[in-house]
């Protein structure tokens, strides 16, 4: 199975009102856009990786990918919405017959390599899946804690299902002539 990972990093960190976007901020002395990148790149399991990084910051990307070995890494322009950026990633790989196409947001580098053969297993049936992890919830507003605390929800089960998706998307492709 052919499979592509779309790393998509074209924001530019407004919400985090720092000089650089969020994607290049440090982790443990590595750029978070690195860490995620890397996952990818070092699995035998993905074929390509493309990284979608807003255009003003394509050239300082490809620069830091060099330095940490990473030079087999198309870097191609985002979109002004998460949406676009996704798109273009898509576009960019359209006629190089890719079955499986891994979408992982940049700024999420907690993500695990060990989780791509579980990802590809799933997708095999042409399901679209979508990476959830445990939620431990954190009350942003008294209206949200009312409304967690309420019987509906406490009725519901909703508690101990609760998971949160850091947008890890993965999806069988299927060609239409």
């Amino acid at each position: 199975m052919k499979t592509v990972a779309i790393v998509v990093a074209g924001g530019r960190g407004d919400r985090m009102k720092a000089s650089i976007p969020k994607q290049f901020m440090l982790l443990q002395h590595r750029e978070i856009f690195v860490r995620s990148v890397e996952i990818f790149h070092g699995s035998d399991l993905i074929d390509k990786v493309v990284l979608v990084m807003h255009p003003d910051w394509m050239e300082v990307a490809g620069r830091i990918l060099n330095k940490y070995g990473i030079d087999s890494v198309n870097i191609i322009p985002g979109g002004e919405i998460r949406q676009e950026s996704v798109y273009r990633g898509l576009c960019s790989i359209e006629n190089e017959g890719f079955e499986t196409v891994l979408i992982h947001d940049a700024a999420r580098p907690l993500f695990s390599a060990f989780q791509i053969p579980d990802l590809l297993k799933m997708v095999e049936n042409r399901l679209g899946v979508v990476v959830v992890e445990p939620l431990s919830i954190r009350y942003t507003s008294p209206t949200v804690a009312r409304w967690w605390r309420s019987p509906i929800v406490q009725n519901s089960g909703l508690q101990k299902r609760r998971r949160s998706s850091d947008t890890k998307i993965s999806l069988q492709l299927t060609v239409r002539q």
